[in-house]
């Protein structure tokens, strides 16, 4: 009895994380503002929709004429959507080989 019931929790868990991820993670990152922290530059701010898509798992930025070209170069890198946890957005740059954290704007 106590093994099955630790599997339904681990199970229940497991599906709670994925939804999490792929359903409620990228709803938190759309209309907010985000506020340069740490990382790769890629201009500041930044705002879903206007300089970056989230497509799958991947943040796609796009090239802006009024950024500066270190932005515009910086912005051809690849990025791995890692995470939107309380106020905070983790971006991967995997051609850096690092972390990229951006500040919701209050």
């Amino acid at each position: 009895m106590k093994r099955k019931l630790k599997f339904y929790i681990l199970t229940a868990f497991v599906l709670i994380i994925i939804a999490d991820r792929y359903v409620w993670m990228p709803n938190r990152v759309k209309d907010e503002i985000w506020m340069y922290e740490k990382g790769t530059y890629v201009g500041d701010p930044v705002r879903y929709g206007n300089d970056f898509e989230i497509k799958d798992s991947h943040i796609i930025f796009k090239q802006n004429t009024t950024k500066p070209e270190e932005v515009n170069q910086n912005r051809k890198d690849s990025f791995h959507f890692t995470g939107c946890y309380f106020g905070w957005l983790f971006m991967y740059n995997t051609t850096s080989d690092e972390m990229v954290i951006y500040l919701r704007k209050s």
